[in-house]
């Protein structure tokens, strides 16, 4: 029987917080939206990942809620 990987996942402790605009005592760190570079903060675990894939890809992976729903609005276009 094939599960969902939430499944598997249901008992992780670290929980992703939302990014927010300002500092929070979770979202401790400082990362610019990869298209309009707006400064936005990220938990620690969040951050570890986006510069994980900075430091491979050297692209920011990171985009605000806005700059995400417009990135998916023109690719259901195209």
């Amino acid at each position: 029987m094939t599960r969902q990987r939430s499944f598997f996942e249901s008992d992780r402790v670290e929980q992703l917080q939302q990014p927010t605009r300002y500092r929070t005592s979770a979202n401790k760190n400082e990362v610019h939206c990869g298209m309009c570079g707006d400064t936005y903060f990220l938990d620690d675990v969040s951050y570890k990942h986006v510069t994980r894939v900075i430091e491979v890809t050297l692209e920011n992976p990171f985009l605000c809620e806005g700059c995400e729903l417009e990135n998916e609005e023109s690719a259901a276009i195209h």
